[in-house]
């Protein structure tokens, strides 16, 4: 597993995947959840008052990792492994929760067929965290 900043996701491969992690809050900083949770992010945002409106990514404190994956199919193996490290700090998840939104997003390339099914058991541990999921598609565009 490796963790990459791609500058732009329609660079993804057709053989990996990628899963990321996302906190935003209006009050949590970035570093209170790195501390946290014990990870460092990849990307980093202190919010910026009164830009946007209610959620928007700007008035929150913004955090993510994400691991790529290559020559694997079952992304929700890896979602399992990376909620098994979210239920280790329960208690600071349900204060987050409170007023920030966690997500998982799945990131996935258009060009391949790839599929996976989410046991019921992963998905009532994300709804016990209460993270959210999320997948993208990318399709590789090819210049003319």
């Amino acid at each position: 597993m490796r963790i990459v900043s791609r500058p732009d996701p329609v660079l993804m491969s057709v053989e990996e995947f990628a899963i990321q992690l996302t906190f935003e809050h209006p009050d949590i900083s970035p570093d209170v959840v790195t501390e946290k949770i014990g990870i460092e992010p990849i990307h980093r945002r202190l919010a910026t008052p009164g830009v946007g409106s209610g959620q928007s990514r700007g008035e929150n404190h913004f955090w993510r990792i994400e691991h790529v994956f290559e020559g694997k199919r079952f992304f929700f193996e890896e979602v399992e492994e990376l909620l098994a490290v979210l239920t280790e700090h329960r208690a600071f998840m349900a204060e987050f929760n409170k007023k920030g939104i966690v997500t998982i997003t799945i990131q996935l390339s258009g060009q391949v067929n790839i599929g996976d099914e989410a046991k019921p058991d992963l998905l009532y541990q994300m709804a016990v965290l209460g993270v959210r999921l999320g997948v993208e598609v990318f399709p590789v565009f090819q210049n003319p």
